[in-house]
């Protein structure tokens, strides 16, 4: 079937009320497997690990709904758990009513996706049956993924927020709000604990059981399974036309075969010509495979209980094979990283080099290296860090692993992205301006061609003795055919094109011609002319598609922005080289195609349904803060070594570099100048405007859906280096023993080492912003306010009923994130804050001083010596200032409300 077929088949089926109601359900499960990704980000620490937390007797998994009498009687029996229950209560139940609807949409899910495969059978849709819609290429896709994004909601379930976890949310949701909710029962069965923990071994057969909790129709799954076994259903062979790329083109597929096999655990268990036949196909060279948007697996391990799979899966690890594989990888990548470096050299990629070659050697170049990427990232990492294997396959790992250098890699990773990145620029660019471009060629070329006509016309001033009629009239027709081209009618103008740069290589070899240089090169640049027609013609979006299709990174996100994998490496190389930061823009814009299996299908379905549009918005805002968020991680190494280059700069400037006198000899200038040390400055203040030059250079790029500004992304990461060293200070510092005497000069001394401390930051920071162009007070000011308010709201949450989560806080942000460190006791201040305040407290106990009107202060009633006055609150304004007093005022207000408080219940139970 051809394509224009194709095209109509695929409208077809979309347009009509199954083909839209399918595309709703993978709309909706890319929208629900989204939610699981936002949520677990943000789950409370009670819920994960209660007993560390001052909750740990009022939360519980299953074991409740057996003992739920004796749980709640305990409750009611104390006093202070009532009353640690009435906080809890209020501070997370806006957030556990998000979560327990989270799980009712994945039980939704599921139930809709029964409900339309019972409507499909019933014959509900008149044009359509399962048969038909397994025919149909968006429909076996469609069908296929629905199944598919069921089996990843339940996996991503068990990964990302654990069944303890699950327990811990639905016990204290259903405390709190109660059992009257619709689908409680069938939610929490869903949503149990399955016995599965990251990092440790699955249980057997896992998640057999697990995905067998809700049924869904195995018919229908097998069919499925028979059309992806068949089909290359995602229709991968035109963008990877080579057979050593079959396993990166069927990679999407293969992912959806590696769920839905679950749902047919006997296929896994006993059917051994089947799993041969689809180990065969899908994962003949490759035995880790990514599910879903980076989250990998080893069939190895994940097949290990069921002995059809683990036989078929134990030729694709078996020395042999792994040898002959890598060594093909292996071989590729050197070949690859020198290929590749060449390209990309200064003055190669031009718009004739592009063009001549783009299907020659660059797109075959491209595919291969990012197979080549594929395998290695894959296969090196195998998941999380510190993954486990099977023993008997210990020597093929280890194989893969010494084969390679994480550099080796990144190299590759980097110039690949940087060439993607110049050709699609390069192709954008040209599919805009391919009609003007043709036109202006075509035009020049008849110019030319008219030229020659009349040089051949004896009229010429230069061509008395040049008189030919036959060539004049020759090239008069020529000039008026190519006048006569047409760009809407391409194929014919090609056609047309080719037979005149024929006659024109033909007509070179008349003596008239060949004799006269200047003849010679208008008919050279005619040709060449003609042949750049041909190439704007041949400018096709399939070009970008293609470099879009096999230049796929999102296999790697998981990797890369959850457990950091190469994050390392690439730092240090950008620390060595920041103008690296360049090539990186390529690979940020290079992992935005994580955007389009998610999105894709969100936004099929929005053009035909408005209610769509609301979870587009949110789901790839929700995917491009994710990879702004890991740009700014793996580039906050420039802003870190930014702050370490200045940290050397203060030392030399406040220890080691003397003051100029005002009046010196002059036999004593070149002793006085210290020129080792003035070079040693001059070389550290050199390296900060390199580091901040080589993230400016990455200009303005879009990621995702988001506009990222090099400017300000750096002056982001100089905040966040800021706000995380002020941060540590302040956490670190003011740290009093309570079993040490009370003393002010050591209160003094505290903050004075504190407001040493702080000056320092500030002042190297004041030195560097003329280097890195950032308004240096205005930044410290800003953040300084923003850590201080932070703070006050954090320590106020020992006095609210309801409270504030840190990444709930005005204060609070994504980009510039102020550190949170847990309470270390239940009574302790969070805070510095919190610790000055304390230590005021403790010092103006009217057991231990007494306040002088007439002074203005407190004194020690034993010694009678000034303990608490203006110079306190001098010192303290100096350590923090004025914005820090302020803060202090606040926090003492809450103070005295919660004590007039306990005062006035106090008063009210004695009457």
């Amino acid at each position: 079937m051809n394509r224009a077929r194709w095209k109509k088949h695929r409208s077809e089926f979309l347009n009509d009320d199954c083909g839209q109601n399918t595309l709703q359900l993978v709309a909706r499960g890319s929208t629900i497997i989204a939610e699981i990704l936002r949520l677990s980000e943000h789950i409370p620490l009670e819920f994960i690990r209660p007993e560390e937390t001052e909750y740990a007797a009022l939360i519980s998994d299953f074991r409740y709904f057996k003992t739920q009498d004796e749980f709640e009687q305990r409750i009611q029996n104390s006093i202070e758990l009532l009353q640690k229950d009435e906080i809890f209560a209020k501070t997370h139940m806006e957030l556990l009513d998000r979560f327990f609807k989270l799980f009712r949409g994945v039980y939704g899910y599921v139930m809709e996706l029964n409900r339309f495969i019972e409507e499909i059978r019933e014959g509900m849709y008149i044009s359509q049956t399962l048969e038909s819609i397994l025919v149909n290429l968006d429909g076996k896709q469609l069908l296929c993924e629905i199944m598919h994004l069921y089996g990843v909601m339940l996996l991503l379930l068990d990964h990302k927020l654990g069944g303890k976890t699950r327990e811990h949310l639905l016990v204290s949701y259903i405390r709190y709000k109660g059992a009257g909710e619709a689908n409680v029962v069938e939610v929490t069965n869903l949503c149990r604990a399955t016995g599965y923990e990251p990092g440790h071994a699955s249980p057997e057969c896992y998640p057999v059981a697990y995905f067998s909790r809700v049924p869904i129709d195995k018919e229908v799954v097998g069919m499925i399974l028979g059309r992806i076994r068949s089909d290359d259903i995602y229709q991968m062979a035109y963008n990877y036309p080579a057979p050593e790329h079959r396993s990166a083109a069927l990679a999407l597929q293969g992912a959806a075969l590696y769920v839905l096999l679950f749902f047919r655990p006997e296929i896994l268990h006993r059917e051994g010509p089947v799993m041969r036949e689809i180990v065969d196909k899908h994962f003949a060279d490759n035995w880790v495979i990514n599910y879903y948007m980076g989250f990998t697996v080893d069939l190895t391990l994940a097949w290990r209980d069921f002995k059809a799979a683990s036989d078929a899966i134990s030729g694709t690890v078996a020395i042999e094979n792994v040898a002959y594989h890598l060594e093909r990888v292996r071989t590729g990548m050197t070949s690859l990283n020198s290929s590749i470096g060449e390209v990309l050299r200064e003055g190669v990629l031009t718009e004739r080099y592009v063009l001549d070659n783009i299907h020659a050697s660059l797109l075959p170049c491209i595919r291969e290296a990012n197979v080549v990427l594929r395998w290695f990232i894959l296969h090196t990492t195998r998941g999380a860090p510190g993954s486990c294997c099977l023993e008997k396959y210990r020597k093929s790992y280890e194989m893969v692993a010494a084969a390679v250098t994480e550099d080796d890699i990144i190299t590759l990773l980097l110039r690949t992205a940087q060439l993607e990145f110049t050709l699609r620029a390069m192709f954008t660019t040209l599919l805009k301006q391919k009609r003007s471009k043709w036109k202006s060629s075509k035009e020049e070329g008849a110019a030319k061609m008219s030229k020659l006509a009349t040089f051949f016309s004896g009229e010429h001033v230069l061509s008395d003795n040049v008189r030919d009629a036959q060539l004049e009239a020759w090239f008069t027709e020529i000039s008026e055919r190519i006048q006569g081209l047409e760009y809407s009618d391409s194929i014919t103008a090609s056609r047309k094109i080719q037979k005149l740069i024929k006659a024109l290589e033909n007509v070179q070899e008349f003596h008239q011609i060949d004799s006269n240089l200047q003849v010679v090169q208008f008919v050279q640049d005619t040709r060449f002319l003609l042949r750049q027609m041909i190439r704007y013609i041949n400018i096709e979006n399939k070009v970008l598609i293609t470099i879009a299709t096999v230049g796929d990174l999102s296999y790697a996100w998981e990797l890369v922005a959850t457990y950091g994998c190469f994050v390392n490496t690439i730092q240090m190389k950008i620390k060595q080289q920041p103008d690296l930061a360049v090539q990186m823009r390529a690979v940020f814009v290079k992992l935005a195609s994580m955007l389009e299996l998610p999105c894709n299908r969100i936004d099929q379905g929005a053009q035909n349904d408005a209610r769509l549009l609301a979870a587009l918005e949110t789901t790839s805002d929700y995917y491009s803060n994710e990879l702004v968020t890991f740009a700014r991680r793996v580039l906050h190494i420039i802003p870190t070594s930014i702050f370490d280059v200045l940290r050397q700069i203060m030392k030399i400037l406040t220890d080691d570099l003397r003051e100029c006198p005002t009046k010196l000899l002059r036999r004593e200038m070149k002793s006085e100048s210290q020129l080792d040390l003035r070079r040693t400055l001059s070389a550290l203040t050199a390296d900060i405007a390199r580091y901040a030059s080589g993230i400016l250079a990455m200009e303005s790029t879009l990621v995702g859906v988001i506009q990222i500004d090099s400017k300000q992304l750096l002056e982001d990461g100089i905040r966040k280096e800021l706000v995380r060293q002020i941060t540590h200070v302040l956490h670190h510092s003011l740290l009093f023993d309570r079993n040490n005497p009370i003393s002010a000069s050591l209160f003094d001394n505290e903050l004075a080492g504190l407001a040493q401390k702080l000056n320092g930051i500030r002042a190297s920071f004041e030195y560097t912003q003329d280097y890195v162009n950032v308004h240096g007070l205005r930044i410290w000011l800003e953040e300084f306010s923003r850590i201080v308010n932070f703070n006050v709201e954090m320590e106020c949450n020992t006095f609210m009923q309801k409270k504030l989560y840190p990444w709930k806080s005005q204060y609070q942000s994504d980009s510039i994130p102020i550190p949170y460190f847990p309470r270390t006791k239940e009574k302790m201040a969070y805070s510095f804050l919190g610790r000055i305040l304390q230590r005021l407290v403790m010092m103006t106990d009217p057991m231990r001083s007494v306040f002088l009107t007439l002074y203005g202060s407190w004194y020690e009633r034993k010694s009678l010596q000034e303990i608490v006055g203006t110079r306190t609150f001098t010192s303290i304004c100096n350590a923090i200032g004025s914005m820090g007093l302020g803060a202090l005022d606040r926090l003492m207000c809450f103070v005295l409300a919660k004590d007039l408080q306990a005062g006035v219940e106090i008063h009210s139970c004695g009457t």
